[in-house]
């Protein structure tokens, strides 16, 4: 993306990205707008997050098919979903939010899109259903 952004004279001095991808969009929340939000939404409980300022990493899963059409992790994704799960919140540490964001319709005008957040604990709890090495993913029966 960045090679294609620099066109941009706001954006002409940006350097190439060298490092390894970590998600699809990194985000600090500094003034908890989406914090807020998924709170308001019902995604994070709201005295957890009360004061917290996660780094949220987003992976985005768009398709042309239906919001149940399976999508697929890579082996690092999963692993750094896995990492990232927020059933234990330290005080001390800025939370990282592991969030899949679920595009799905992207072709046709109602376009849908759902939030998996903490897809790792969805597992757990079942509502989301991995299928093993290729990480297919469905939305589990206790899924909206």
């Amino acid at each position: 993306m960045r090679k294609f952004i620099t066109v941009h004279p706001e954006y002409s001095d940006m350097s190439p990205w060298t490092g390894r991808e970590t998600a699809d969009i990194v985000y600090f929340d500094r003034k908890r707008a989406l914090t807020t939000h998924l709170v308001d939404k019902g995604y994070l409980d709201r005295t957890a997050w009360l004061t917290k300022k996660p780094l949220y990493m987003i992976e985005v899963k768009a398709t042309t098919g239906h919001s149940r059409t399976p999508f697929y992790m890579s082996k690092r994704q999963y692993q750094r979903m896995q990492e990232n799960t927020n059933t234990t919140l330290s005080p001390m540490v800025s939370p990282v939010i592991y969030l899949v964001a679920r595009v799905s319709n992207v072709d046709k005008p109602n376009v849908e899109v759902k939030l998996y957040v903490d897809p790792e604990k969805l597992r757990q709890e079942g509502s989301l259903v991995f299928t093993g090495e290729t990480w297919s993913v469905v939305p589990g029966p206790g899924a909206g």
